[in-house]
């Protein structure tokens, strides 16, 4: 099993305790909605952007999360991502970034 598949796998496990029934004694997921933020070197904001905004979208949906790019900053060379949901959530998304970041890292990104 390759690392990406076994991070798959994590995330997947993450998103669906953030998903179980509140009866089943889970429901402090979904009712911790928090905000998180974390900077990003604004030569790799396209990355998680994504062409048409589909890589972002693709983390939301995978994660759960809500998450917004705060470009204010760009000209100080970094924007700021707010990741919104519950905990298993923001991990998530949060893992998701980072191994996108990676990624572009691996490309040469500039």
């Amino acid at each position: 099993m390759s690392a990406v598949q076994l991070a798959e796998r994590r995330i997947q496990s993450s998103i669906s305790l953030a998903n179980k029934d509140p009866k089943q004694g889970f429901g402090e997921f979904r009712q911790d909605t928090e905000t998180t933020e974390m900077e990003v070197q604004q030569r790799l904001v396209g990355w998680i952007l994504g062409k048409s905004g589909m890589v972002l979208k693709q983390i939301e949906l995978q994660s759960g999360a809500s998450v917004t790019i705060d470009q204010s900053t760009k000209e100080l060379g970094f924007s700021k991502l707010r990741i919104t949901g519950g905990f298993a959530q923001r991990v998530a998304a949060r893992r998701l970034i980072e191994e996108k970041l990676v990624e572009a890292d691996a490309a040469g990104a500039r």
